[in-house]
């Protein structure tokens, strides 16, 4: 979940390149600037309030069909 000071910033509009940069941030937990196939199971595979929960295997699959290398 985004910090409550970035939730704030975000819904005034549109988000600035700093706001982006930092709610990314909070993904790419190994800092090398990509997001891998880890990173992105940890995001979808949790529970968010009006989220979709996905299964490990669902989302290696959608990696899958769309990480060309």
């Amino acid at each position: 979940m985004l910090p409550l000071h970035l939730v704030l910033r975000l819904r005034g509009g549109m988000p600035s390149q700093e706001d982006i940069r930092a709610a990314f941030a909070l993904y790419d937990t190994n800092g090398d600037g990509l997001l891998s196939p880890d990173e992105l199971k940890a995001i979808m595979c949790r529970q968010v309030p009006g989220g979709t929960v996905r299964t490990e295997a669902q989302v290696d699959e959608i990696v899958r069909q769309f990480d060309t290398d």
